[in-house]
């Protein structure tokens, strides 16, 4: 092979290793544009989908305060109301507590004393009762304590068919609070009697505040109904009727 031969062949080497390069390069660019075209394409969906769901978590974070705002809110205003109602009943309660006051300038409060008596022994039953009253009640309550003996004697040996005794004292140690006054400070006591026995193990209130609260606390629903009116009865409780 002469040298003019083998340079040809060399040249003709030297441009398919070219040829071949230029190619794989080629090749290599197509794929690496690809790949970095796929890969932007997924981090730009990747992205959007991070910007629409912190979009979303924005808009429900924002709906669930106004939702958790509109709730204090409400609550706020029915918690105010309730405290204004109750207001309302508990200056009923008072107004009612201050005329029980005068109960005493009636004619039959003594009777009415003695049948506190009766009625506060029957639920004691014992035979030794101390009975406490306010100082300003204390010669009308003394004056009841024989009458309450006889009424209680009678009306518990007719229930039992045994005959039944009591002893009823009256307690001059201690006396229930005075009567309601005006700027008073203080306990207070409007009225009635209460009965001990035992050393004072057994108590039985009978006194006219503690016969309000009983009837404040079985009347409330009645007094509120007639103080902001009756709420609707819904479906389910008019089918129990």
């Amino acid at each position: 092979m002469n040298p003019s031969d083998a340079d040809r062949q060399i040249q003709q080497m030297i441009a398919f290793i070219k040829q071949e390069a230029s190619e794989k390069a080629e090749e290599i660019e197509v794929k690496t544009n690809s790949a970095c075209t796929a890969e932007k394409l997924n981090l730009t969906m990747q992205m959007s989908l991070a910007i629409r769901e912190d979009h979303d978590r924005k808009q429900k974070d924002k709906l669930i305060q106004k939702r958790i705002e509109r709730s204090k809110l409400v609550n706020g205003a029915r918690v105010g109301t309730m405290k204004m109602r109750s207001d309302l009943v508990d200056k009923v309660k008072t107004e009612i507590l201050t005329k029980l006051g005068d109960v005493k300038k009636h004619k039959q409060y003594p009777e009415l004393l003695r049948l506190l008596i009766i009625e506060a022994a029957m639920q004691m039953n014992e035979s030794t009762v101390y009975v406490q009253a306010r100082k300003e009640d204390q010669d009308a309550v003394k004056a009841q304590l024989d009458g309450a003996k006889k009424g209680y004697e009678s009306i518990m040996s007719k229930a039992s068919g045994k005959k039944i005794t009591v002893n009823f004292k009256f307690d001059d140690k201690e006396f229930l609070p005075p009567g309601p006054k005006a700027g008073q400070q203080g306990d207070s006591c409007s009225g009635g009697v209460v009965l001990h026995a035992n050393g004072k193990k057994m108590i039985c209130r009978n006194t006219l505040d503690s016969r309000l609260d009983i009837a404040f606390a079985n009347l409330k629903p009645t007094i509120r109904g007639m103080l902001f009116g009756y709420r609707p009865k819904s479906s389910a409780e008019e089918k129990k009727e």
